[in-house]
């Protein structure tokens, strides 16, 4: 990442849906591209418009003043959504602490234009401290089991596979990082 460039995260707001649905829709052909299609068709504008407003979904922003006119919105490269219990349940998982509050990870996207520049691994820190922020003692998320890139990602993020689950007749790996206070 360049010297000049600063990522932001902020609270997506309802002006914000259609840029969040554009990110997760272009990670999800970047998948398909690489034969992991668990993210086609693109999760519907409809949905994202309700979790922006019922649930915790951030926006990720590039700024580089120096390079951007007066007044130009910032590029946004990546989304993810944060949440105290998860989209769908998690059924007998063996989490390192099973009772200790949690927060759950979801649809953490970048846009591909910006892979390999260390966008998603600022995210992970960045989910981990908003986590801590709200009293979680953990990040828990599950990965598409067959692509073995996203795994290693979240393994090298500090997150620790505990087993899968199914649904949709997909397997995923779930993963969880245990935070330091």
């Amino acid at each position: 990442m360049s010297d000049l460039l600063t990522l932001a995260t902020r609270r997506a707001t309802p002006r914000d849906a259609a840029r969040v649905h554009a990110l997760l829709a272009e990670a999800g052909d970047a998948l398909a591209a690489q034969g992991f299609t668990n993210w086609i068709p693109a999760y519907p504008l409809e949905y994202v418009r309700r979790d922006v407003v019922e649930r915790a979904v951030y926006l990720v922003e590039a700024r580089a003043p120096e390079s951007r006119p007066a007044g130009a919105p910032a590029a946004a490269v990546g989304t993810f959504m944060l949440g105290a219990h998860p989209h769908r349940p998690y059924e007998a998982m063996p989490w390192a602490e099973p009772d200790a509050p949690a927060q759950y990870l979801n649809r953490m996207a970048i846009a591909p234009g910006w892979h390999g520049r260390g966008v998603g691994s600022w995210c992970l820190g960045e989910a981990a401290r908003l986590a801590r922020a709200a009293g979680a003692r953990a990040l828990r998320c599950d990965v598409y089991q067959p692509n073995a890139r996203t795994r290693a990602f979240y393994e090298r993020g500090g997150f620790v596979a505990r087993g899968t689950r199914s649904y949709g007749g997909r397997t995923f790996a779930c993963y969880e990082r245990v935070l330091e206070p």
